[in-house]
Parts: C-alpha cells; sequence; structure tokens
C-alpha cells in the first residue's frame, strides 16, 4: 500500500510539473543582431558619438533585439571601405567622403564608386581648426605662407581641406607651406618646442587633443572668415561656413570663426529595412538625450540632420521613420 501511494504521488508531482510547463508562453524569439558603428580616434569626437548612438539603441534592445558597439577606427576613408567590405554596418563619415564615394570621384586617394551606400543622419560639424603660437605672428590663414605646418597624413581631412582653401587662393598648398608630419602625441610637443609653427585639424569641439595643444604652451586657434569662405564654399558644396563655439575651450570667450564639414552616419543596403528603422527611431526618440551626450551635439537641430551634408540616399529604413514621424517633405 506504502508503495503504491508513493507512486500515485509521483505521478501526480510529475503531472503538475507537466501541466504547468504546458501553461507557460513558448520562449519569443529574439533578433539578436550584433551591430558595429565604425567611429574614428579615441582622442576625437567621432568615437564618443558613436558610443553615444549605440547606447540609445542598446537602450532599446528588448523591444527589438539588435545589440551595437563602437569601434575606434582610423576615420572616416577607413570606414567607407569597412562598409564596402562589409566589416562595419554603420559608419561615421565626413560629408565630403560621403560625397566622393557616391560620386567614385574627387577624393584624395584612389576610391570607387560605392551605390550601395545609404545615409541615415548628419551630426555635428566639423570645423577645421588651426592651432599657432602666439609668437608665431601668423594672424590669417594667408600667414602661413612658408611657415612649417603639421598638415596630417596625405589623404587625410584636414590636409585636404587645407590644400582646397590654398587652390581657392589660386596657390598650390606643396609650394606654400613646409609640410611636417608629428605623431598624435608629439604635436603640442613640436608647436611649443618650435618644430612647427602651426597644427591642423579637423573635428568637432571641444576635441582633447586640440585642448591639449591649447593648454602645453601660449597658443590660439586662428580665425579664417571673409572672402575667403565665401568663396571656398562656394566652389565645394560639401563645406559650409562653421564657428567653434564660444567656451569650447579655456579662456575662449568667443565663437572662432571657420569652414568645416558635417559628421554622418551612413550604411549600406546590406543592412535590413527593419534593422535601420529601429537605428533612427532610436535616435530621434531619445533626440535630447544624444544632444546632451556630448558638447558637439549641443546644437543639432532636428530637421537638419535629414537633409544637410546627405549626397548618399536615405535607407529605406530610415525614410521609413521619418516619414512616419512627419519630418520629411
Amino acid at each position: 500500500m506504502k508503495k503504491l501511494l508513493f507512486g500515485l504521488v509521483v505521478i501526480a508531482v510529475a503531472g503538475y510539473a507537466l501541466f504547468s510547463v504546458m501553461q507557460e508562453p513558448a520562449p519569443q524569439s529574439v533578433n539578436d543582431r550584433f551591430v558595429v558603428i565604425g567611429t574614428g580616434r579615441e582622442t576625437g569626437v567621432h568615437y564618443p558619438v558613436g558610443q553615444a548612438i549605440c547606447a540609445l539603441l542598446n537602450a532599446g534592445r528588448s523591444d527589438h533585439g539588435i545589440r551595437c558597439s563602437a569601434r575606434t577606427t582610423a576615420g572616416s576613408f577607413y570606414n567607407i571601405e569597412a562598409l564596402r567590405r562589409g566589416e562595419v554596418e554603420y559608419g561615421i563619415v565626413q560629408s565630403d567622403w560621403q560625397y566622393f564615394a557616391v560620386r567614385g570621384a574627387g577624393a584624395p586617394q584612389p576610391m570607387l564608386s560605392f551605390p550601395a551606400l545609404r545615409s541615415i543622419l548628419s551630426l555635428h560639424g566639423e570645423s577645421l581648426s588651426i592651432v599657432v603660437r602666439q609668437d608665431a605672428k601668423i594672424r590669417t590663414f594667408a600667414d602661413l605662407q612658408g611657415r612649417r605646418v603639421n598638415l596630417g597624413a596625405p589623404g587625410s581631412g584636414q590636409r585636404e581641406t587645407v590644400r582646397l582653401l590654398f587652390e581657392s587662393l589660386g596657390q598650390q598648398i606643396e609650394r606654400m607651406v613646409i609640410a611636417t608630419q608629428y605623431a598624435a602625441e608629439e604635436q603640442a610637443r613640436a608647436l611649443c618646442e618650435g618644430s612647427t609653427d602651426a597644427l591642423v585639424y579637423l573635428a568637432g569641439h571641444p576635441n582633447a587633443a586640440i585642448g591639449e595643444a591649447l593648454k602645453a604652451c601660449s597658443t590660439i586657434i586662428l580665425a579664417i572668415d571673409g572672402e575667403l569662405v565665401d568663396r571656398f564654399v562656394r566652389q565645394n558644396p560639401y563645406y559650409s561656413s562653421t564657428k567653434i563655439p564660444a567656451n569650447s575651450y579655456p579662456d575662449q570667450s568667443r565663437d572662432i570663426p571657420s569652414v568645416g564639414l558635417l559628421a554622418t552616419l551612413v550604411t549600406t543596403t546590406r543592412e535590413s529595412e527593419e534593422n535601420v528603422y529601429q537605428m533612427t527611431r532610436a535616435i530621434y526618440e531619445s533626440f535630447d538625450k544624444l544632444k546632451a551626450s556630448h558638447p558637439a551635439l549641443a546644437d543639432l537641430d532636428k530637421i537638419e540632420t535629414t537633409k544637410a551634408g546627405l549626397t548618399a540616399p536615405l535607407h529605406r529604413g530610415a525614410e521609413r521613420y521619418l516619414r512616419a514621424a512627419n519630418m520629411l517633405p
């Protein structure tokens, strides 16, 4: 009798457990997609901006199953080629490189046309920033003639911008300046010791490397304005007049006029409409959080981000969200 009762109890417990399992909802399928944004170097603005975008997307992972990571890279050209090879799903690239990739021409280094490139939105402005020593007697862009200027690597964005500016003056950069090329960690010391007269950056602000150069010794950021800028922008429509906002750096109480580009977030036609929709949605539905994530993003305008600097077609996923949100004509 005891054995019979024990057996009945076991059967009852097992039956209850089976019943309970049957009543539980079936596991939900999760996208569990992992995407990477190619950004830039850690000392620049692209990397923290990429991190901020990933944080917004990751916050909604329980809804869409997409995980995002920002990867440091060598910059815009690298990101475009990484997108082409499928090494990253998204990239932050400057508006000039987007323009060159769409056309397959005009770039300072060989670049094939990239018809699969697609826009999502534009981000912060990146101003040409030329840091000079106070005692170098350089007060205008034209004063750089005959000086030692750290232009950056051949093919870099800042070197290309300076080259185009000199062309606006009817001059060739090779005949106008003595190019130096110090590594990032050596630039401030080289400027202060007199090994070079000017450091050139193309960056959002505030920027850690520029901040280091400004506090290393008595230095200023050169203002670039007037007819030179007007002529330059007419000749190169993917640039615009910009400013380095006041108080981006210590003792900088006024805006500093300059020229520059826009950082843009791009992807390719390989990325699904749904994933890009979720990326776009995450950004615009937390737009104030994005703006607060870095000082360079503080002045972003929602509508401007849907058109400024975007020469590649909008991805269908981005267009789907923007039309539903009445943010496109």
